[in-house]
């Protein structure tokens, strides 16, 4: 059947009354309401303008008991709908004129009113106007009784606000401006909206909206691929992923809550029937994981958008390439054979989770300085390619080039190999990877070379720690001799990879006690930075110092308003007395410093040489990250690794 599509038009009225009754509905495949208040104002004030605003685009299936699909403008017509419902929200003071102001001011009393006794004037009308709510506040709103609210909410000189000729003379002002924004009010809900039409074969829509969006930059990719991804349904069959269900429909209730309806969509209906496309699969394994493992791929920041790490990472165990994500729909179904292979592909993918999880979480869980949760230490794709290789290792085998078997009922016979080495050698990995940065740039490319390795060794070859070590080293001297900071404000906060190394170093002296507690850290300058700031100020410019080197941080029990600026630990008594006895200098030496008194002796020298301070500040933090090199490397080359 051919696509016809013809223009025509539907008054803001009409719009609001048929999406109310469900006449206009959206399909599943839109990603709900994304528009600001601000960006929702401004459509209204474009209106109220004469500016052009875009058209619509609907479907219509031309039988009759069947809603016109609202396939593109959903965002303009979510801001109609909601200010048919409550007008009085997008009153402003830009509709009050300059001359009303002065009336007013007049009549209230003030023979010239200061400019802040107008502004308060506009204040207190938009006030008023704005607490009233529903369709029906600008035409049934009582002039009067706003009259009252100002007289008794504006200090007047010498009238009495409860003088009934006074409030009328007040209301006689304000009529017109109310009026106006009534007739403004009218004006826009008549407003005809144009909308294009579109009869004949519905399977084109989800290309016709996939059209629509493809050249602007207001529909993410994974939102792109929503509307080309819907149609194969998988039927939910294992109890683990029962939580997915509930997210899908969790999104589409609250899109639903903003006065739209989605086709075909009934809340107990989802529910019972258990069947997502395969879009809504990937959406909701995204938002599943970032929910049950933040610190490995980030909290969960908008309950509507689709999480893009989640398609990243089934696309990867499924041994796509990043070109072949837009079709992932069709590698799914082109692995397994049914809907309870797809779930157990899922369920398997969410097992190498746990397992990656297991082996990282003492460090990237570690307490450290965070306060609720914190961003991973890690890129998406570095992650992505960890977990895609442990699957690959588990339940993958190359049968010739490109060719896959995927088995799902249990493991590969290498498997417990793979397994020692994962266990002796990722964390080292990880470690080089982070501070060497390997994941800046274009890390879907370095993604697709490590999970289609057919050595399979990336994450299980073995790290000397001579080469760890210098790995570290190399890290640590690049940084020292190319970022040098002169003040306070200059310095840097930690990267992901000072973090990761403290994380390491600390994860030995915390005990679980503590870190389960509520005892809070902060990550700290042994050096202090204003003290290093004051210091500086001799040498004029001339000199600066890395002193957001790892070599100067270290992490200290957080101690209520502290304030050491210019002290270090040795000379902050009033932080060490807080501390009391839960914590001694030797602990604080020995557990979280790594320093003795007589290592910081030179920072109380006034007399040093600018070739002094430098070379005794640069011996303080090679020193110090010797000792951090050290402890690492015992960790992570101990028995147990």
């Amino acid at each position: 059947m051919k696509n016809n599509w013809k223009p025509k038009t539907i008054t803001v009225r009409e719009l609001e009354y048929k999406m109310k009754k469900n006449e206009i509905a959206v399909p599943t495949y839109q990603r709900g309401v994304v528009w600001s208040d601000n960006m929702q104002k401004d459509l209204i004030d474009s209106i109220k303008n004469g500016y052009p605003f875009g058209s619509l685009v609907m479907f219509s299936y031309e039988v009759q008991g069947k809603p016109l699909l609202l396939i593109d403008g959903l965002q303009r017509s979510t801001a109609l709908f909601r200010f048919v419902n409550n007008p009085s929200e997008y009153f402003g003071e830009m509709d009050i004129s300059d001359e009303t102001i002065d009336e007013l001011s007049v009549v209230l009393g003030f023979d010239d009113a200061p400019v802040a006794v107008k502004k308060d004037l506009r204040a207190k009308l938009v006030e008023w106007t704005k607490s009233l709510s529903g369709s029906d506040a600008i035409k049934n709103m009582d002039v009067y009784k706003c009259a009252e609210y100002l007289a008794n909410n504006i200090k007047l000189p010498g009238k009495d606000p409860n003088d009934f000729n006074f409030i009328s003379a007040i209301k006689n002002v304000l009529e017109p401006t109310f009026q106006d924004y009534k007739d403004v009010c009218n004006g826009i809900i008549d407003r005809e909206v144009p909308y294009i039409e579109i009869t004949g074969n519905p399977d084109c829509l989800s290309t016709i909206f996939f059209r629509i969006n493809d050249k602007g930059i207001k529909l993410s990719k994974e939102n792109k691929f929503a509307a080309t991804w819907t149609n194969r349904s998988i039927k939910i069959t294992n109890p683990k992923l029962d939580d997915f269900i509930k997210i899908v429909a969790d999104r589409y209730d609250s899109i639903q809550s903003d006065g739209t309806s989605i086709f075909g969509y009934d809340h107990q209906t989802f529910i019972d029937k258990k069947e997502l496309d395969v879009f809504e699969l990937c959406h909701a394994f995204g938002k599943y994981i970032k929910t049950e493992y933040p610190e490995l791929f980030g909290k969960v920041n908008n309950q509507l958008k689709s999480e893009p790490i989640g398609f990243t990472l089934l696309n990867a165990c499924l041994l796509g390439y990043k070109e072949t994500l837009p079709k992932m729909n069709g590698l799914l179904v082109e692995r397994f054979d049914d809907d309870d292979e797809i779930n157990s592909f899922i369920v398997k993918v969410l097992s190498c989770i746990k397992y990656v999880d297991s082996i990282l979480a003492p460090y990237i869980k570690f307490k450290s300085n965070k306060r609720i949760g914190g961003k991973p230490l890690h890129t998406d794709f570095q992650i992505v390619s960890i977990i895609a290789s442990v699957f690959r290792m588990k339940h993958v085998e190359e049968v010739s080039p490109k060719k896959y078997v995927f088995d799902l009922s249990s493991t590969n016979n290498n498997w417990s190999t793979y397994d020692t080495l994962l266990r002796k050698n990722l964390i080292k990995r990880y470690i080089s990877d982070t501070v060497n940065n390997i994941w800046a740039g274009h890390g879907d490319n370095t993604l697709d070379n490590i999970i289609h390795d057919n050595n399979y060794d990336y994450y299980t070859r073995e790290i000397s720690s001579t080469d760890l070590r210098s790995t570290l080293y190399n890290w640590y001297t690049m940084y020292r001799n190319n970022n040098k900071e002169l003040t306070e404000k200059d310095i840097k906060s930690p990267s992901n990879a000072d973090k990761l190394l403290m994380n390491i170093i600390y994860s030995e002296t915390f005990t679980a006690k503590m870190q389960l507690n509520e005892d809070k850290f902060d990550i700290e300058h042994i050096f202090p930075k204003k003290l290093a700031e004051n210091m500086l100020k001799k040498y004029q410019g001339k000199l600066k110092l890395s002193l957001s080197s790892i070599g100067n941080l270290c992490l200290l029990p957080e101690s209520t308003n502290r304030k050491k600026k210019n002290k270090t630990i040795y000379e902050d008594t009033d932080y060490t007395n807080k501390l009391g006895n839960k914590i001694t200098i030797q602990e604080l030496e020995d557990n979280y410093t790594f320093t003795n008194q007589k290592q910081l002796s030179w920072t109380r020298d006034t007399n040093m040489t600018k070739e002094d301070l430098e070379s005794k500040y640069n011996k303080f933090i090679d020193d110090r990250f010797n000792t951090i090199v050290t402890k690492v490397l015992a960790i992570v080359y101990s028995d147990n690794n």
